[in-house]
């Protein structure tokens, strides 16, 4: 038989204490938590609002998080467009998907599909139309997904109700398909990885940096097994010094955004490439 799970928007508000407060034994499996979508690209902001989340949540309540969605400015417009925006993109797809709980992916994130630039007479998002030019409405976020390099990105064969973006032709699901490093590669390995995971399914968090500058590092720790997770937000390698106590002294390298098998872990302090994802598993 199939389950059915009921998740609640509870207003039209990115509130992490309306989420809390109804997850859990509130009538409701899951409530929405869009505390991401208004965090800045910072490690400090990600790391307080993660805690404050899985703090406050009650014993029988499973989180979830959400990273983009129809409402707001796409994740790899808000973390800064340029030609650094599929780097942050796959290190944001880590970050999402190696926190315990339901993770949502809004169709085109994982492409770093960005925003598209719309003028004011093809907006039809009625508070678009009624705000111009102050506010744009969600339309720009709403454009057809990018399968192919066809006209209208393989979307329809003719045209649809929002133009798609101008990059449809390099940033679609064929192209990435084919390209071992894409956007829409690194989520497909991270979500076998995290299948083939319980830590990062239902493990516990330890954050390992208490005041993070330029990076994030934590465990997921179940029985069996702990996870490590070192993330650079930045476009420069960095030193991450951790603190707290590791399990163990030998770690395998699971997964990372940069590629190759050199050693990351040495002692207390963790070697990062620039804008990289590492997963280390204790042997």
């Amino acid at each position: 038989d199939q389950g059915r799970l009921l998740v609640r928007r509870e207003g039209e508000v990115d509130d992490l204490d309306m989420a809390l407060r109804f997850a859990g034994d509130r009538k409701l499996h899951m409530a929405f938590n869009f505390d991401f979508l208004g965090t800045r690209w910072l490690p400090r902001l990600f790391m307080e609002s993660i805690r404050r989340y899985d703090d406050g949540l009650s014993p029988d309540a499973w989180p979830s998080y959400v990273l983009g969605n129809h409402d707001r400015d796409r994740p790899a417009t808000r973390f800064g467009a340029g030609p650094f925006s599929d780097a942050r993109a796959r290190v944001a797809a880590a970050l999402l998907l190696t926190q315990r709980g339901t993770p949502y992916i809004y169709y085109g994130d994982e492409l770093g599909m960005l925003n598209t630039p719309l003028s004011r007479d093809e907006i039809v998002d009625p508070p678009g139309q009624l705000y111009w030019p102050l506010y744009q409405g969600r339309d720009p976020a709403r454009t057809p997904m990018q399968w192919t390099a066809d006209p209208y990105a393989g979307f329809s064969v003719s045209p649809p109700w929002l133009r798609v973006h101008p990059d449809y032709a390099q940033r679609n699901v064929d192209a990435q398909d084919a390209d071992s490093g894409s956007v829409l590669n690194t989520y497909r390995a991270l979500l076998r990885l995290r299948r083939a995971s319980p830590a990062l399914r239902r493990g516990t968090i330890r954050f390992l940096v208490k005041r993070p500058v330029e990076g994030l590092a934590y465990l997921r720790e179940a029985p069996g097994q702990t996870v490590l997770v070192a993330l650079n937000f930045f476009g420069w390698p960095i030193d991450l010094k951790l603190e707290g106590q590791l399990p163990a002294n030998r770690w395998s390298l699971l997964y990372s955004t940069a590629g190759g098998d050199v050693p990351r872990l040495m002692g207390n302090r963790m070697r990062l490439q620039p804008f990289e994802a590492a997963i280390l598993e204790a042997a």
